[in-house]
């Protein structure tokens, strides 16, 4: 049936995301729109940015507090406490499970790059 069809359709569309998109749904601490626009520019993968942060998590020994990856802390916007947040969210055994399991349903697009908001202001590039 047609309704059918269009439910199919409807669910597919759901699947595509844009990075920044991706990055911010997540709902990492202090990640909002903004961030997750410039981890996006800065990492160009969903892949790239994951295993950053799943690494530095893996580099911690027990009881120490990971070094955020100086790729998240060289973000302007991103701070200690929130590269910190980050890692400790990529360290967590249900978030990595949830990404895995997300992954392969989605069709990741790049983000759009971002221009100074004067440019865009006045149409220019």
């Amino acid at each position: 049936p047609r309704s059918a069809e269009k439910l199919f359709e409807s669910i597919n569309r759901a699947r595509t995301v844009t990075l920044d998109r991706l990055i911010f749904a997540l709902g990492m601490p202090f990640v909002g729109e903004v961030t997750a626009a410039a981890l996006a520019e800065e990492f160009g993968s969903f892949e790239e940015l994951w295993q950053s942060l799943t690494s530095a998590a893996a580099q911690a020994g027990p009881g120490d507090a990971p070094r955020p990856p100086d790729r998240v802390l060289c973000i302007e916007g991103v701070g200690e406490v929130a590269a910190a947040a980050m890692v400790a969210y990529a360290a967590d055994e249900g978030n990595r499970r949830v990404v895995e399991e997300l992954l392969p349903h989605l069709k990741v697009l790049p983000a759009q790059p971002r221009r100074p908001r004067l440019q865009q202001e006045q149409g220019g590039a």
